[in-house]
Parts: structure tokens; sequence; C-alpha cells
């Protein structure tokens, strides 16, 4: 059986991952956060937060699947929108939960 980290474990190592990337307190990493505009994340910071979870949670995230779950045929802006701190978090729970029903 595969243990699970809790959500708060999940939270904690997302809030962690995006801080450390971006230089910026925890304290600002926030559900509601956008990541390109609230947090000025670059791509190359996108990629470092994805690397940082991944090693952190033990878990592999493709970008283009985690793209797909934001919504196909978006426009920059409703992308912007939508890919928040909330998302990542909710998207990681949700692959570690499917890893360990697969």
């Amino acid at each position: 059986m595969t243990n699970l980290p809790a959500r708060e474990q999940i939270i904690e190592a997302i809030r962690r991952a995006v801080s450390e990337a971006l230089l910026i307190p925890q304290d600002q990493v926030i559900p509601s956060a956008r990541l390109v505009s609230d947090l000025k994340a670059e791509s190359i910071d996108v990629a470092d937060i994805r690397f940082r979870i991944e090693d952190g949670l033990k878990i592999r995230i493709d970008q283009r699947e985690m793209m797909v779950a934001l919504g196909e045929n978006l426009t920059a802006e409703e992308l912007n929108n939508s890919f928040t701190v909330q998302f990542v978090i909710d998207y990681v729970t949700e692959k570690l939960t499917q890893g360990a029903r697969g």
C-alpha cells in the first residue's frame, strides 16, 4: 500500500518549492496567487518549481498533461488567471491520489 502524504504536507511542499524557486517569502505563496502575474514566475521558474515539487514529493509531473488540465484553447489571460498556487495544489494532490490507486 502506498503511503500518501497528507494534504497539509502537499501544500507545504508546494509552498516551499514556489518560495525557493522565486526567492519570495512563503507567506506570499497563497492559494489564490497567480504564478505569473502575481508571483512574477517566468517559464524557467515554472520548470524549477516543477522540479522542486517532483523532488520533494517523489512524483513525476508531465508539463503537457498539466497544461491540458488547466484547460485547452485558453487565451493567455485565461491561462494566467487559472495557473494559481491552488491549481498546482489540486493538480499534484490528484496525481498523487491517482498514483496510489494505480
